[in-house]
Formats: C-alpha cells, sequence, structure tokens
C-alpha cells in the first residue's frame, strides 16, 4: 500500500488487510488486474472495497495519493518505482494479496542466451 508521507498512516511499516475497509482508497478500476486481486482477498475477509476515487491513469494515482487524498495499493514491484521522497509504502498483511506468475516455454527445445536471461532476471525481480 502505499500513502502519502503526510498521511497518519505513514510511521506504520504495516497494514491488516481488513483495516483497509475504513481507509481512504484510491485505486485502479474494477477490471484492472491488481484490483480484481485485492478485491477477492477482502471478499475472503467478509467486506467489500469503497475507494473514494477509482482510475486507470497511474499519474493519477501518484498525484491523488501525493496530495494525500487516499492510499492505494499497489503490486510490490510497481510500488519500489514510486519516489519514496513524496510516498510511504506499507506492507498489506493477514493475508498478504500474492499471485503467482509462471513463465511457459518448451523444454525439449533450445533456450537461447536471451531467453536465460530474461528468465534469470524475471526470477531475481519477484522472488
Amino acid at each position: 500500500m502505499a500513502v502519502s508521507k503526510s498521511s497518519e498512516l505513514s510511521v506504520r511499516s504495516q497494514i491488516y488487510l481488513k483495516e483497509l475497509k475504513d481507509l481512504s482508497l484510491v485505486l485502479f478500476p474494477d477490471h484492472h488486474h491488481c484490483r480484481k486481486l485485492v478485491n477477492s482477498y477482502c471478499e475472503d475477509q467478509g467486506f467489500d472495497l469503497n475507494p473514494i476515487i477509482e482510475t486507470s491513469a497511474m499519474i493519477s494515482l501518484k498525484r491523488l495519493v501525493k496530495n494525500n487524498i487516499g492510499g492505494t495499493v499497489l503490486p510490490k514491484p510497481l510500488s519500489q518505482t514510486w519516489d519514496d521522497g513524496f510516498y510511504h509504502i506499507i506492507n498489506l498483511v493477514e493475508p498478504t494479496p500474492k499471485r503467482d506468475i509462471c513463465i511457459v516455454y518448451r523444454s525439449d527445445k533450445f533456450l537461447g542466451q536471451a531467453g536465460r536471461m530474461f528468465i534469470s532476471k524475471v526470477k531475481e525481480q519477484f522472488t
């Protein structure tokens, strides 16, 4: 979760998923993959998210969070790209939403150097 450095939540390093139901949130729309994932985890916990603003534009999310309109939920690799001079990242816990990613390739065929390097970089980024 990303919040403004001026948010009262900016002193926290983690937040329980169930706490999202009581927070002002700015989120991707329901059809976005990240939002679908978070929605399913929230539904499993017995509640629905009610964001104050939905937008599919990343720049809008960043500006809304920076101006302390609300917090947002982002995939960890994406949140790591946000300038921490304006934002504070809080880990979602109990449960932590996660998704498995896979790389599919034919093991019976030659895998070139570029393919091996790509797999190596993906593993490095997501593990």
